[in-house]
């Protein structure tokens, strides 16, 4: 008897399979037409807790194949949030895409929040390209990390995603201060203060609100922002956006700097605790006219730098339009986003490159 229920078992399985290769929208058939590595873009896997929804893991490809019970050999479990656009919150100038983001706060020394943002939330495709470049020529600039990654959740193809790992504040334990650095999330008529777990409000926030309230009496207090490269001022040029991030120092005299993101940091937040987060009352970013300067016609590099940042660029455009490819095959929505390319180009525009479709 129990010989027929486990053949019977099989069969209903095997059915089963056969209908959802039989659907022609099936996410299973579509994916199994997707060649993941012609992009030659790297491979995440995320792996969610079963025990503990707030909790994954983030693996390589040989870590997602290993039995569950063995996994914890790839390190401890971070504290991950999902977001989503919708309920008003939009990002990337889309009210809606296909696939939740991530918030993961690792538990690992020497690694700061990373953001899994679906590609459809990112406001300019080209300019984590401009990023990584400055990043590799100024280390010191502490620029967050960002690269496109093909996003795997429960070993399961979910997206194109750019991953952002913003800069890490060492705890007291490692010879850091202990406090959380600020992050200023500046639009026209309101700013944000967050921190470098992008939770509200901060320590050394408060301390230089203080600070500057006290020099400026009952007059709005206005913080200068200091830029402390050329690269880095040509980098923050390239971003057309209206919303800007700025990092504040946890140590005196509290310096504020660029954090050019081609997100809304805010906006993530919103969705990711669902609710608004409350504006700073009488505070402004200023620097010169109130945002940073416009990209000069001419990058602030030598010719050789200005030749790899081309050649480097048309690399960069090939694997991600293969990239695209395989995500409109995936997400019927990807193919609104290739119509959208030329307003999410337009860092590249700005630095003299073109966009993605010359």
């Amino acid at each position: 008897m129990r010989g027929k229920q486990i053949v019977a078992a099989v069969l209903s399985l095997v059915l089963a399979s056969v209908v959802v290769w039989a659907i022609p929208e099936s996410p299973l058939r579509r994916m199994s037409n997707l060649d993941f590595e012609a992009s030659g873009l790297p491979q995440t896997y995320l792996a969610p807790s079963r025990s503990r929804p707030d909790r994954c893991r983030l693996l390589d490809r040989r870590e997602s194949t290993m039995r569950r019970a063995d996994v914890r050999e790839a390190g401890p479990r971070a504290r991950c949030e999902r977001f989503r656009a919708g309920d008003g919150v939009a990002m990337g100038g889309s009210e809606a895409w296909p696939m939740d983001g991530w918030v993961v706060v690792p538990r690992s020394p020497g690694r700061g929040t990373i953001l899994f943002v679906p590609i459809y939330a990112v406001d300019d495709i080209t300019y984590p390209y401009f990023n990584e470049f400055v990043r590799a020529r100024e280390p010191s600039l502490d620029l967050p990390r960002m690269r496109f990654t093909l996003l795997f959740v429960d070993r399961l193809y979910t997206g194109l995603f750019l991953q952002i790992d913003l800069p890490y504040d060492r705890p007291s334990s490692e010879g850091g201060s202990g406090v959380l650095r600020s992050i200023l999330s500046v639009a026209p008529d309101r700013t944000v203060v967050l921190n470098t777990r992008l939770g509200q409000g901060d320590d050394a926030f408060a301390i230089r609100s203080a600070q500057r309230t006290a020099e400026a009496g009952e007059r709005e207090a206005a913080n200068d922002v200091s830029v402390p490269s050329p690269s880095l001022a040509w980098l923050a040029g390239l971003r057309a956006a209206n919303e800007r991030s700025y990092l504040m120092s946890n140590r005196p005299p509290y310096a504020i700097v660029p954090l050019p993101i081609p997100v809304s940091l805010r906006a993530i937040v919103e969705a990711k605790d669902g609710h608004a987060l409350s504006p700073v009352a009488g505070w402004h970013v200023s620097l010169g006219t109130g945002s940073p300067p416009s990209a000069p016609d001419t990058p602030p590099f030598d010719p050789d730098e200005v030749n790899r940042l081309r050649e480097g660029f048309a690399a960069y455009v090939r694997a991600l339009s293969l990239a695209m490819r395989l995500e409109g095959a995936f997400h019927e929505s990807g193919e609104t986003l290739r119509a959208e390319i030329p307003q999410r180009t337009r860092a590249a525009f700005r630095a003299g490159l073109g966009t993605m479709e010359s």
